[in-house]
């Protein structure tokens, strides 16, 4: 019997707490049935309040096997660059989110051509995420690291890229930014707006309508220079 089962250690201790009563109700000579029913009563509340306890740690502990069981299947298909391996990854991120889990690590991983929607990525990190011609809809990208993500002929559709880091993304003129949120993303430099009216993406005259690219330099943790997009 496995006490690692949380079930299997609170029956084995019902157990042992009933035949230790029952060995010294045999032997004790003052033994009453009243005695019982007034322990009974102790132990049946010591009982309950465990089985509490014991369901909540179940709980806990069911729920962290399983976000590590979805994490370590995103790494064992990082560098796999095949359409399988892409639905699987998105398969774990969406039950990543069901368990409320948004930081995941995404870095390197072949998502292209997928179809991204409704999903929080807030704090995760997609450095040189591969989302050529993607779809992500209605999704959650905040303080999201994108250094040299593939973003080539993507299309995002009401993406929330506030706080998200954007240095040397790769872009191209199919790339696609409609109704999103840049409050302060991070950018490398400071024409990067105008960049996008250039290659003449579409989303880039309502981005130019409601941000600017702010001249202050600020330095990120690994001594790279960036530039903040500001809400005008």
């Amino acid at each position: 019997m496995s006490f690692k089962n949380p079930v299997f250690f609170y029956v084995g201790i019902l157990s042992l707490s009933t035949v230790l009563i029952v060995f010294l109700d045999v032997y004790d000579t003052n033994f009453s049935y009243h005695d019982i029913l007034v322990e009974s009563h102790g132990l049946l509340f010591d009982l309950a309040v465990l089985g509490v306890i014991l369901a909540i740690y179940e709980s806990y502990r069911s729920k962290k096997e399983k976000i590590s069981k979805y994490e370590d299947s995103i790494s064992d298909y990082r560098n796999w660059k095949a359409p399988e391996a892409s639905l699987r990854i998105l398969g774990d991120v969406k039950r990543l989110n069901k368990e409320h889990v948004t930081d995941i690590v995404l870095r390197n991983c072949y998502l292209r051509e997928m179809v991204i929607e409704d999903v929080n990525l807030e704090n995760s990190d997609l450095s040189f995420v591969n989302l050529e011609l993607a779809n992500v809809n209605r999704s959650i990208f905040v303080n999201v690291n994108l250094h040299g993500a593939n973003l080539k002929g993507t299309q995002f559709e009401n993406v929330n890229f506030s706080e998200c880091y954007l240095r040397h993304v790769q872009i191209n003129e199919k790339t696609v930014f409609s109704s999103c949120e840049f409050n302060n993303a991070k950018v490398d430099k400071t024409d990067w707006i105008s960049e996008l009216d250039k290659l003449g993406i579409k989303g880039h005259k309502d981005i130019s309508l409601r941000y600017y690219v702010s001249t202050e330099e600020h330095v990120d943790e690994y001594g790279y220079t960036y530039f903040q997009i500001k809400r005008l």
